[in-house]
């Protein structure tokens, strides 16, 4: 299960061609003790209209979403498990 941990800095980036640089926040809103953590989607999972993670554990196959309210995990939730290793969570167009 992922566990949360939080950061956050300023970054200072320009695309290409551009003058100006562009400032944005970055905010690391979760740390996970194993690499095989990812997010691998984001939306809006529990209709509050603010946008949620998506976590999948490449080996294990776990599946977790975590409920946010900004930057902040209100809760984890569990989805599934799918003991075949070779599944990939894919966007829906």
């Amino acid at each position: 299960m992922p566990t949360a941990s939080e950061s956050g800095g300023y970054v200072n980036s320009r695309a290409a061609g551009e003058r100006r640089p562009r400032w944005c926040f970055l905010y690391a809103i979760g740390t996970v003790p194993e690499t095989d953590y990812r997010i691998v989607g984001t939306g809006d999972y529990d209709g509050d209209g603010k946008a949620d993670l998506l976590w999948h554990h490449a080996t294990r196959g776990e599946v977790w979403v975590w409920l946010m309210d900004g930057t902040t995990k209100r809760s984890e939730t569990w989805v599934a498990s799918v003991p075949e290793v070779g599944y990939r969570i894919v966007k829906n167009r």
